[in-house]
């Protein structure tokens, strides 16, 4: 389960999955000379953009309903038709 990001969370992760995906590129270009430990950083790599592929997709469902909302309605009433992609409230 992908944990709830805010708009700047949102943002950070994807610089991160830009910078992850040029590090992934340049660890496999070199996967001959790789120690072990650079292994596992390359697998971690792996997983990292998997958890970023896994929230742009969801990012993306919830962008395709173009779900209208008015900001009249409250915090509350917008933050539940986002609930996917968003923190939770306190």
């Amino acid at each position: 389960m992908l944990p709830q990001l805010s708009r700047a969370g949102i943002i950070t992760e994807l610089k991160r999955g830009t910078m992850l995906l040029t590090k992934l590129s340049e660890m496999q270009a070199n996967a001959a000379n790789l120690s072990t430990s650079n292994r596992k950083d390359l697998d971690n790599i792996g997983k990292q953009i998997d958890y970023c592929r896994e929230y742009h997709d969801r990012l993306h469902v919830v962008a395709d309903k173009q779900i209208g909302f008015d900001l009249d309605d409250g915090v509350i009433v917008n933050y539940a038709k986002f609930r996917d992609v968003l923190v939770k409230l306190k």
